[in-house]
């Protein structure tokens, strides 16, 4: 497996990696969600490669001295191999590299697999966050 940039014609095969994750229940837009990804000038996206195939993806947008939030998602079969650590580790380092002090991610509390990744790394709750009748931990980490 190997972690790269992403480029723009990855977008179809992101978006793939988004529906097949398993996160999202009712009707989803994955391509124009990814679309939007890569507008943003300050996003910056990865993926995970198997055998040429796009299997996860990680983003984060910067902020001047903040990796705000972002992405991470895996496709169901791969969850649970290391993909996603991989992924953060990266982002982590890089954001790291350029110049950024601290990461901010927001997580569903029903999301037990990515928190448990954030503990990992230790990341800390810093505010929960009531939104459309569902809660969101705010987790962040210093550089």
């Amino acid at each position: 497996m190997r972690i790269r940039r992403a480029k723009i014609n990855d977008i179809e095969n992101i978006a793939r990696v988004e529906l097949d994750s398993g996160y999202h229940k009712k009707k989803f837009d994955a391509i124009s969600f990814v679309k939007k990804l890569f507008e943003n000038n300050n996003e910056i996206i990865y993926v995970s490669e198997l055998n040429k195939k796009i299997i996860g993806y990680r983003s984060f947008n910067k902020k001047n001295k903040l990796a705000d939030s972002g992405q991470l998602s895996v496709i169901r079969k791969y969850q649970g191999k290391g993909i996603g650590t991989k992924l953060l580790k990266r982002s982590l380092m890089d954001a790291k590299k350029l110049g950024c002090n601290k990461m901010i991610i927001y997580v569903r509390n029903t999301n037990f697999a990515g928190i448990g990744l954030y503990n990992k790394f230790n990341f800390e709750v810093v505010e929960i966050i009531k939104q459309n009748n569902k809660l969101k931990l705010k987790m962040e980490k210093k550089l």
